[in-house]
């Protein structure tokens, strides 16, 4: 039995600058995984990465330490300002931050 091969057109990713930040959280939860972090917890931290995605209104390659400040600033200037444990831990995942930036630029 002989199968014919049909050679597809090649796939064009319509937004590629949304599927690489959506491949970076998929592997910022998969390295989360890796060292016994809970699928709540996970799910903690992409809301925070995904929340300051909203804030700074672009993509971690283009983040800048400024722009954790702003955003930290921002929620505790709030008329409601949220815990000061929050902000620590939006401060804490300024290491995603970083991760993503250096492979960001090493991937360049």
């Amino acid at each position: 039995m002989t199968r014919e091969v049909r050679s597809l057109a090649p796939v064009l990713l319509l937004d590629p600058a949304r599927s690489t930040f959506d491949e970076m959280l998929r592997r910022y939860a998969v390295s989360m995984r890796s060292r016994g972090l809970s699928e709540g917890t996970i799910r903690v931290h992409q809301f925070g990465v995904k929340r300051f995605f909203r804030f700074a209104g672009t993509y971690p390659w283009e983040w800048r330490p400024q722009d954790v400040e702003d955003f930290t600033s921002s929620l505790l200037s709030r008329p409601e300002p949220l815990a000061h444990s929050t902000i620590r831990g939006y401060h804490q995942r300024g290491c995603f931050i970083s991760c993503v930036r250096v492979r960001s630029l090493t991937e360049v």
